[in-house]
């Protein structure tokens, strides 16, 4: 189990630093670790598994391929931390909050962003798709 906090993250009982390999469960079934390179501090995998997305304190998200570990698309860049990030139930779109006061839409593949920035005006620390991915 990954837990991830402000010290690194959590993983079966023992504190992983920032910038170390992240191991990850996934359906009691280990995947390969990642490397993001800061503190995480938020991860999602997508329904089919196939997919996780991280984002944390080097300001942007980075979806990665849970066989192998390697990134997918390019990193998904905010202007301060990435709080919360979220993939859409059919794991075709990324969803990112920060500090910066925005929440972005990116396609997961390829790490472009499918609109303007949607922009709060305090910190965005939620982010999360219906289950239907449309409303």
């Amino acid at each position: 189990m990954l837990a991830v906090g402000s010290c690194g993250a959590w993983s079966n009982g023992h504190v992983v630093p920032p910038g170390a390999e992240y191991p990850l469960l996934l359906g009691g079934t280990s995947i390969p670790q990642f490397r993001y390179g800061d503190v995480v501090w938020d991860i999602a995998v997508s329904r089919d598994g196939t997919h996780v997305i991280a984002g944390g304190k080097k300001k942007d998200a980075q979806v990665y391929d849970t066989a192998t570990a390697k990134p997918i698309g390019k990193r998904m860049p905010h202007t301060d931390e990435v709080n919360r990030v979220a993939l859409s139930p059919d794991g075709k779109i990324a969803l990112t909050g920060s500090d910066d006061r925005s929440a972005r839409l990116w396609d997961a593949e390829t790490g472009a962003p499918l609109c303007e920035p949607l922009l709060h005006d305090e910190a965005v620390k939620a982010a999360a798709f219906s289950l239907d991915g449309r409303t």
